[in-house]
């Protein structure tokens, strides 16, 4: 639900990243990650996992209500039927 950016200590220069989310069950959980990949960050190294602190509610809070607004948004936009056509390339319904 959100992605925090946690500044490296003094001593510390490795880039932390929190990801904020509920587990299957609903519990609020924050996943702290070090990206392995110098290019982007495309590979992570799980360090740390535990139910969410005080500290990072407020930054869940914001994440879980972007993705409603961004829900509610796609279940209210009218998107156009796609089908295939002869070549398999997905295409708008004109009929």
């Amino acid at each position: 639900m959100a992605i925090v950016a946690v500044p490296p200590k003094q001593d510390d220069h490795s880039e932390l990243w929190m990801f904020l989310g509920d587990d299957d069950r609903g519990f609020a959980l924050e996943v702290g990650a070090i990206p392995l990949d110098d290019s982007g960050p495309t590979k992570w190294l799980v360090i740390h996992v535990q139910r969410l602190r005080k500290k990072y509610q407020a930054d869940y809070e914001y994440g879980k209500e972007m993705q409603k607004k961004l829900t509610n948004a796609a279940h209210d936009s009218a998107a156009p039927d796609l089908d295939a056509d002869d070549e398999g390339r997905p295409h708008a319904d004109t009929t």
